[in-house]
């Protein structure tokens, strides 16, 4: 089980109320095919986390989302933690722990 249960549906939560934000500003998010800079941090972070509590499907269900919508290579690129994936480093730190 998850111990980062709740510090992830509070990521995800933010994630979802930017997403909606920016919806409403913009129909263009609808057609874009390339991660927003401005949610590229959040969509990043949710996508590092999910394979790591494996016990929130609901998590694993939005990175499905996220790789049709962005591609394999993004989520991995965060899944794995590569350089320029924009994962939050408070998010890196919560889960592997060492970095500040």
């Amino acid at each position: 089980m998850c111990k980062h249960k709740y510090y992830v549906y509070c990521l995800f939560l933010s994630l979802l109320f930017n997403h909606c934000c920016c919806a409403s500003e913009s129909l263009l998010l609808k057609f874009c095919r390339e991660c927003p800079l401005d949610l590229k941090e959040a969509i990043s972070s949710v996508c590092f986390a999910a394979p790591r509590c494996s016990d929130l499907t609901e998590l694993q269900q939005v990175q499905i989302l996220f790789v049709s919508k962005y591609g394999k290579e993004f989520v991995a690129a965060a899944s794995e933690l590569k350089p320029d994936s924009g994962v939050n480093r408070k998010v890196i730190s919560e889960f592997i722990g060492g970095i500040t």
